[in-house]
C-alpha cells in the first residue's frame, strides 16, 4: 500500500479520486511519523523519502519479530 501511494502521487499529482483518497486514508497513520522525523532532518526538502524510511523500519520491525517465532 505505501508503494502504490507513492507511485500515485506522482502518477496523479493534483489529482484525487475515491481510490486515491482511501489509499492515502490507510497509509497516512503509518507515513506521518516519518514525514515528521524527514521534515526535522531536513526541512523544505522537495522530496518526500518517508516512504522508503517506512518501508525499511517495517522491514526490520518484521525480521526482529519473525526471528522470534
Amino acid at each position: 500500500m505505501i508503494l502504490i501511494d507513492a507511485f500515485s502521487s506522482v502518477l496523479f499529482m493534483g489529482k484525487e479520486n475515491k481510490v486515491t483518497y482511501y489509499i492515502k486514508l490507510i497509509t497516512a497513520p503509518i507515513l506521518s511519523p516519518f514525514q515528521k522525523l524527514q521534515n526535522k532532518i531536513t526541512p523544505n526538502s522537495p522530496l518526500d523519502f518517508s516512504p522508503m524510511i517506512a518501508i525499511i523500519v517495517l522491514s526490520l520491525v518484521q525480521n526482529i519479530l519473525l526471528s522470534f517465532i
